[in-house]
């Protein structure tokens, strides 16, 4: 009998795990290492089924020990794309009995998210953070900008800046919303994550967030990746309808712990007049950063003889592999099958999936398409128009121009209208009394003062002259 129902058909799969499969127990003679688990990445629709436990048994687990795996060399692990929503109780009670019936042969379940591995009690803990804060939003009834508000003081004031070890520590700690939650580590994409899980469980239509990554040339011959986040907010109550740039990382003094606004609701038109760097496209730091790297010869030195002697993780761009060394943590051996999702970040695919469905994007895009198809031709415009429109109705990522990121980002910059001070102050003033209904008027008029003020001279700082955000540009008498 065929027990291995979902592969039997499928050979290519087949062939491919037999394979991973080889190379990991090659690496585990490599590093002389029991603690090199080999992961296994699942669909997270399994945890919604009635039945995920004999499903995953006879379409996966046998299989691996049926290829001279032991059930203690097997991580399961539910796929999790970056800035999620929570797990259902459905999904985490499926989760908990899978974990209960699989710990009993030493077989680890759980999430990998940021090629790192998170168990179940890890992610009930995460989740259940997200939850709490998500719902302390909801009962308060916040308009849009107040949600974003509340959600944004919140993840930026979380914890302080602190990245993992180099030598020791496993990166994903400081970079994921389960390790994040689940440790004392936290750096920029942690921020980012973070603000953007507390987003999507609030469930807004009309606030949505994704994840941004940016180049920095320090022009020191350094280059570095920093992750933020855009937003679109649509409040009535503020007269708000755009895109924006947040960034939680440079909201807190750490010297002073004074906690600020400076980075909060910036017009993306304004992103060029940050000044803690010289920022550019990721993708042509990325090729800048490589270009330096090769410069000072570490092109010349072996992947493997990096991963043995550094101790700490290292990724294989070349291959689908991931390998975690640590003489202190279980390390992994992290094999993922879907290359489609891993090309695809969840916040491209939310990003372009929301955009599709917006009319004022279709029109802007149709319009950005025909100015192209009829740079070079004398051909009738109306008609490249109409033609153009009725191929985006019907599916604008077929527009050849909606692959432009310039075309992208010039859209975000024309809808992205200024934001004053008075808007983010009334906000600031209608969500601190939400919040506190017997404290005094005064007193949250001065705490409203204080962390403008603190917000004012941050964005005095951090921003140039000529820049024109709602702190940058304003009077401490505002």
């Amino acid at each position: 009998m065929n027990l291995f129902m979902g592969f039997s058909n499928n050979p290519d799969y087949e062939q491919r795990l037999k394979e991973d499969i080889e190379e990991y127990k090659k690496q585990r003679k490599l590093f002389k290492s029991n603690d090199l688990k080999f992961i296994l990445c699942l669909d997270r629709e399994y945890l919604s089924s009635d039945d995920c436990l004999n499903e995953i048994l006879y379409r996966y687990y046998f299989w691996l020990i049926d290829l001279k795996l032991k059930p203690s060399d097997i991580v399961l692990a539910f796929e999790m794309f970056k800035s999620k929503k929570t797990f259902t109780e459905k999904e985490l009670k499926n989760m908990e009995m899978l974990d209960s019936c699989f710990r009993t042969v030493g077989t680890k379940i759980g999430v990998k998210n940021y090629d790192d591995f998170y168990s179940y009690s890890q992610v009930l803990n995460a989740d259940s953070q997200i939850k709490r804060i998500a719902n302390d939003i909801k009962k308060q009834k916040f308009s849009p900008l107040e949600k974003l508000l509340y959600a944004y003081i919140k993840a930026s004031s979380l914890k302080k800046y602190k990245a993992e070890a180099e030598e020791t520590e496993k990166t994903g700690q400081s970079r994921t919303v389960y390790g994040v939650l689940n440790s004392d580590k936290i750096v920029c994409l942690g921020y980012a994550e973070l603000l953007s899980a507390i987003i999507a469980e609030c469930g807004d239509e009309n606030l949505r967030s994704f994840q941004n990554s940016i180049g920095i040339d320090y022009n020191d011959g350094d280059i570095d990746f920093h992750a933020n986040n855009i937003v679109y907010l649509k409040d009535e109550k503020y007269k708000i309808d755009g895109f924006y740039y947040l960034d939680p990382t440079w909201e807190k003094n750490y010297k002073s712990n004074v906690k600020n606004l400076s980075h909060f609701m910036i017009e993306i038109s304004q992103i060029k007049n940050i000044t803690w760097g010289t920022l550019q496209d990721r993708d042509d730091a990325v090729r800048k950063y490589y270009f330096l790297k090769s410069k000072k010869g570490n092109n010349k030195r072996k992947f493997k003889y990096e991963l043995k002697t550094k101790d700490k993780n290292y990724s294989n761009f070349e291959e689908c592999s991931v390998f975690g060394v640590s003489s202190k943590k279980a390390n992994f051996l992290s094999i993922n099958y879907d290359d489609e999702n891993e090309l695809n970040e969840a916040s491209k695919v939310l990003l372009n999936y929301y955009l599709q469905t917006r009319e004022d994007f279709i029109d802007f895009i149709t319009l950005e398409q025909t100015k192209r198809d009829c740079k070079h031709s004398e051909k009738d415009f109306d008609n490249f128009l109409m033609k153009n429109y009725l191929i985006a109705k019907k599916n604008v990522s077929e527009l050849p121009v909606y692959k432009s990121k310039k075309t992208l980002w010039k859209y975000f910059a024309e809808h992205s209208p200024h934001i004053d001070i008075g808007q983010i102050q009334n906000a600031l003033e209608s969500m601190l009394k939400k919040l506190n209904p017997d404290k005094d008027k005064d007193k949250i008029s001065k705490r409203v003062y204080y962390i403008l003020s603190k917000s004012i001279d941050c964005a005095q700082e951090k921003f140039k002259k000529e820049a024109k955000t709602a702190f940058s540009e304003a009077e401490k008498t505002f």
